[in-house]
């Protein structure tokens, strides 16, 4: 089965989601892995719409500043360090909705408007 820009979305959704259940259950000593799990949910939406692009778009999206922003704080600040801003912590989770949201916009559009063609080795 082929990867989809919608399967990215799926993920922000879950991302969403999982989100909204660690905010109710605080108390839970899972929560705040399922707060580290929502940001990494996040980070793969944006990897998997950069990985399944064309040539041509993944790498300008790889040195992008939205992609690399995206790498520094969801995926290496608020997940595998866990150091994510716990005052206002819902919105800066939702600000990050919207800009992997984004991010996988433009890569779809990009894509949409590639030119690259597969290469065909002469014989």
């Amino acid at each position: 089965m082929a990867v989809l820009y919608e399967d990215s979305f799926v993920l922000v959704r879950e991302a969403s989601e999982l989100m909204d259940e660690a905010l109710s259950q605080t108390a839970d000593p899972n929560a705040r892995g399922q707060i580290r799990a929502a940001f990494y949910k996040l980070y793969q939406a944006a990897n998997s719409a950069t990985m399944i692009s064309p040539l041509d778009v993944r790498a300008v999206a790889e040195g992008s500043e939205a992609y690399q922003l995206i790498v520094e704080y969801p995926y290496k600040l608020y997940y595998r360090e866990g150091r994510y801003p716990v005052a206002d912590l819902k919105a800066v989770f939702d600000r990050w909705v919207l800009e992997v949201s984004r991010y996988v916009d433009d890569l779809s559009a990009s894509a949409k408007l590639s030119v690259v063609k597969p290469s065909r080795e002469k014989r």
